[in-house]
């Protein structure tokens, strides 16, 4: 079986917000940190 990533991503909220869990939030540094990652080819990190 095969899902669309917006049906996943309905699904994911859905079942965070069953579970009383909110919205799904990552530091600034997390994000900047997967971008600059030197295994990506899109920068090193520092």
């Amino acid at each position: 079986m095969e899902y669309s990533v917006e049906e996943a991503i309905r699904a994911q909220r859905a079942m965070r917000e069953a579970a009383g869990l909110g919205q799904e939030l990552f530091p600034f540094e997390a994000f900047v940190g997967i971008t600059l990652h030197p295994t990506n080819g899109m920068g090193s990190a520092k």
